[in-house]
């Protein structure tokens, strides 16, 4: 059995290898929901409801990085996520990152870097100057390596993203720990629902 940390030692260890790469910038958990692939308020298109999968938790996380303007330079964005601490990037099946209020997924930027930009151009910030994001996780995955289930065993999951083809090579976000206990309340908020 792999040894697990709490979200304090996850979050070292993510800045720390945050540390080694250049940045994406540094990200804040704020919360996870249950969301049904139907309950989606986004265009028909949107990944997570064409995506073969019926629920997610929705994570929702914040920074003051504008994302979609990072995403013009670099080939490609993308969300990984595994039980922490982040052994498998490919640990837990993640869709995103997101913005909040917009459907373009930030995974790449298109041929002219005109749709990132023009997402960039749009994006707001909130009250306190920081983009929302999100990220979908798929709650439980029974075939493959390794299986997991977050509804009937929440655990601290940490979430990280990472971009190729920038001027730097390589780089990462530090490591955004979304709690056990966020995690389980979710759990219960989805049992409680029809």
């Amino acid at each position: 059995m792999a040894l697990r940390y709490g979200p304090a030692a996850a979050g070292l260890l993510g800045l720390l290898a945050a540390a080694c790469a250049p940045s994406l910038g540094a990200y804040r958990f704020e919360r996870v929901d249950y969301v049904t692939r139907e309950a989606i308020a986004a265009p028909e298109e949107f990944e997570p409801k064409t995506a073969p999968y019926a629920a997610y938790l929705r994570v929702h996380f914040s920074s003051a990085a504008n994302l979609p303007a990072l995403a013009e330079t670099r080939e490609a964005i993308a969300a990984r996520a595994d039980l922490c601490p982040l052994d498998d990037p490919e640990g837990v099946t993640v869709l995103g990152p997101y913005a909040v209020g917009q459907s373009l997924a930030i995974r790449a930027r298109m041929a002219d870097g005109a749709a990132a930009a023009g997402l960039a151009r749009v994006l707001e910030r909130d009250e306190k100057g920081r983009y929302a994001y999100t990220a979908y996780v798929v709650p439980a995955r029974a075939k493959g390596e390794p299986a997991y289930d977050l509804l009937a065993e929440p655990a601290d999951l940490c979430l990280r993203l990472e971009a190729s083809g920038g001027r730097g090579g390589a780089e990462r976000s530090n490591v955004i720990v979304a709690p056990a206990a966020a995690i389980r309340r979710a759990a219960e908020e989805a049992v409680r629902s029809p």
